[in-house]
């Protein structure tokens, strides 16, 4: 197996195809080198080490029974392989996002934002002080997934319309900065932006507990007339899952 080409062909094949599986689990809103690049990088290993795994076991029974294997032989079975592989992980990629897409669809009364949960989720509603003192409703979801490993929780409450007003940079981290305490986050990381949605703060960070380290991230979107703050955590090995790379990408106005 002297032909380099091959192999390098096959890496970028992998590149890609591994790029595709990626967005279709909606995982390119999360940290590209904390969290994107390694789920790359594990998909492009997988696709490339089980057809040289399977060409190794192929070579190893032909030199038992002492008949080499040719160099197309052996190209063949690692591209049959790496086809093989390659679809079943597209298809079952497609089919878990297609049923993360009708998912429940959570959205309550006066609520400018939705998202989607992969199952139906827990409901509440409490009254909350705003900005200006006034009590008004917050509608919340909860939802427990993976045995109990993980959880997404949205709620969503108004605010008093700002006439296009949005919190800047300072003002968002002082807001995510007191949900980090009152969660008791350790080593808390704040991010902003602003797109379409409206004003993100997001803030990330660790606690521990009886089970090990747990990985927490709540991001704030801040619209017109309405703020939805979205809530997910699990164990700090399996952060994050499917499911809230799903969740928190779904979010629309």
């Amino acid at each position: 197996m002297k032909r380099p080409i091959f192999w390098i062909t096959l890496t970028l094949a992998s590149i890609v195809i591994a790029l595709y599986l990626t967005w279709r689990e909606g995982a390119f809103r999360g940290d590209l080198l904390v969290e994107v690049l390694p789920l790359i990088l594990g998909k492009v290993i997988a696709l490339v080490l089980v057809p040289v795994v399977a060409v190794s076991i192929v070579m190893l029974f032909r030199k038992i029974v002492n008949s080499p294997v040719a160099d197309k032989t052996a190209f063949g079975v690692a591209a049959l392989v790496w086809l093989i592989l390659a679809a079943s992980s597209i298809t079952v990629t497609s089919y878990e996002a297609s049923v993360r897409t009708d998912g429940y669809r959570f959205q309550p009364q006066g609520c400018e934002y939705v998202v989607r949960f992969p199952d139906v989720p827990k409901l509440y509603s409490v009254d909350i002080e705003n900005t200006v003192g006034k009590l008004v409703p917050l509608h919340g979801a909860q939802l427990t997934v993976e045995n109990g490993t993980a959880f997404l929780r949205a709620e969503c409450g108004s605010h008093p319309v700002s006439g296009g007003t949005r919190p800047n940079k300072e003002q968002m981290y002082s807001y995510m900065k007191i949900i980090s305490s009152r969660l008791g986050l350790k080593l808390p990381a704040f991010e902003y932006r602003v797109d379409s949605y409206g004003t993100v703060g997001t803030v990330t960070g660790t606690k521990d507990s009886e089970r090990g380290s747990l990985t927490f991230r709540v991001i704030n979107h801040i619209g017109d007339s309405s703020t939805m703050t979205l809530y997910v955590g699990s164990r700090s090995t399996d952060f994050m899952t499917p499911e809230m790379r799903y969740f928190v990408s779904s979010i629309k106005k």
